[in-house]
């Protein structure tokens, strides 16, 4: 399409004169004298194809876009929505696709994902056919001597040297015995072994620039 200039002006005025005088053969007559006219919007034909074109936008997006994403939406969430740990297992519960579960397996506490529904209650996760194990289990290392990794620092604890707790997002080894004695630096019961930084991973459409080899990303889909 092209913009009207200056010197179609007299043309299109004397157009729409015929026009409302409703002479349409002497407009039509007009409209042809005016250069490149078929590529300027002077006529209700243009017009109406402009509108129709929006029109068709406007119902695909409201009958066929809009519908489609609220459906995908629903059906996303209800996915989502089953990834849900039930806790120990139960034999008289019944499970669905997508729920954990924890479960003592050869003396272990493993964590399951059911990976179909089961047709009934009582099949137990070592059942391959609808469980899953996703608990890393490795080999078991050579015991440590003397430290006791005690997790994080209570106040109605009593603790003996060597033990390892974590306070402030750092992790303290217990130089003597001692109770209600909050670590911090410098002090005659705690020593500072290491600094406890949280991880952040990217979440990106493509590999971030720089990535690490090892470090963990997630793709987005």
């Amino acid at each position: 399409m092209l913009d009207m200039t200056s010197v179609d002006a007299p043309l299109v005025k004397q157009m729409h004169t015929y026009l409302n005088n409703g002479d349409f053969t002497n407009a039509n007559l007009t409209l042809v004298q005016i250069p490149s006219y078929n590529q300027k919007i002077l006529t209700a034909d243009k017009w109406n194809k402009m509108r129709d074109a929006l029109l068709a936008l406007e119902r695909f997006w409201l009958t066929d876009i809009a519908p489609y994403i609220t459906t995908k939406q629903t059906e996303w969430e209800n996915i989502v929505n089953l990834f849900v740990f039930n806790g120990i297992y139960n034999p008289a519960t019944q499970y669905v696709k997508n729920n954990y579960v924890q479960y003592t397996s050869s003396g272990q506490a493993l964590l399951y994902i059911c990976t179909a529904t089961p047709p009934s209650v009582g099949i137990a996760p070592t059942n391959t056919t609808y469980w899953r194990v996703i608990t890393a289990v490795g080999e078991q290392g050579v015991s440590g001597t003397g430290v006791s990794f005690l997790f994080a620092w209570s106040n109605g604890t009593s603790y003996t040297t060597q033990d390892v707790v974590t306070y402030e997002n750092k992790l303290w080894g217990a130089l003597q015995n001692n109770i209600a004695q909050p670590p911090f630096d410098g002090s005659a019961n705690w020593d500072i072994l290491a600094d406890i930084t949280p991880a952040t991973y990217p979440l990106t459409s493509g590999e971030p620039v720089g990535q690490v080899v090892g470090d963990l990303w997630f793709k987005v889909l």
